[in-house]
């Protein structure tokens, strides 16, 4: 197959694999090393028409992993509650690198991790309390570390368990 033939055929593909939802360049990369394993391409042309096609979508605005970034962090900011950490990584298993991660989440209300903390803890809160054997102490330590295991830092997990055990 004549290179021009094998970069439109890709290229298609490549455009479904991204009409579905907003992808990652990391994505796309690894969607057109599975599909060119139907042909017998050498790494230099593996990697020249990843080059063209991944060249060509961000030329028309079609793959940028800052964008891609900025709406999953701004996803959060309409009520799903979680860690600037737990967003983090997520970020990096999709292969976004670390300067772009950090510019995303630099846009996130810096109450937004307090006031999503709060929420996952009066819900594991009311859990806790529905214990037949419930005690305060043991359920601000199991609040505690459910907060850190949820990726929230240890200052945000502090000043949680201090409101909460304040109010009750």
């Amino acid at each position: 197959m004549q290179t021009g033939e094998l970069f439109e055929k890709i290229y298609s593909r490549i455009l479904d694999f991204i009409s579905y939802q907003p992808r990652t360049t990391h994505e796309v990369s690894q969607k057109i090393d599975k599909l060119s394993q139907r042909w017998d391409l050498s790494p230099e042309e593996l990697a020249e028409l990843k080059s063209q096609v991944i060249t060509e979508l961000k030329e028309i605005h079609l793959l940028s992993d800052l964008e891609f970034a900025k709406s999953y962090v701004s996803s959060f900011s309409s009520g799903r509650s979680t860690s600037a950490q737990k967003i983090r990584t997520f970020l990096y298993k999709k292969g976004i690198d670390r300067q772009i991660v950090d510019e995303a989440i630099k846009d996130m209300d810096p109450e937004f991790e307090f006031a999503s903390a709060l929420a996952d803890g009066e819900k594991k809160l009311r859990i806790l309390q529905l214990s037949r054997n419930y005690d305060a102490n043991l359920a601000h330590k199991k609040l505690y570390m459910y907060l850190l295991g949820k990726g929230y830092p240890y200052n945000v997990c502090n000043s949680v368990v201090d409101r909460i055990a304040s109010v009750k």
